[in-house]
């Protein structure tokens, strides 16, 4: 969880440094002719903003689309069968053993 958390972070902050980089060497190509420097402040900050936003979307929906789906059936917990560990798995459900179960005490 972790891992994906920190990847939409740093998606989100990509235009960002992607601008910064590109206004440094802008700026040292203008000091280099002897042009004033560019503002900073006057970037494109909406439109930065908002690309991150679409890019951490995208990998959000990446990661929610190719997840393991939820197996179908009943889950079996790790146990020890015979001195041997089975890993936690699903079985295939049967009919009975989805249907609704009726109370004892209900009327």
């Amino acid at each position: 969880m972790i891992y994906k958390t920190i990847i939409i972070a740093l998606l989100i902050l990509l235009p960002s440094a992607l601008y910064c980089v590109w206004h440094v060497s802008q700026n040292q190509r203008a000091l280099a002719r002897g042009d004033a420097p560019l503002a900073f402040g006057e970037g494109p900050w909406g439109w930065l903003a908002t690309a991150g936003a679409v890019l951490a979307l995208l990998v959000a929906v990446f990661f929610e689309t190719t997840k393991d789906p939820i197996a179908e059936g009943i889950y079996v917990p790790p146990h020890y069968e015979n001195n041997v560990y089975v890993p936690g798995h699903y079985k295939p459900a049967t009919p009975s053993e989805t249907a609704p179960q009726k109370d004892d005490k209900s009327p």
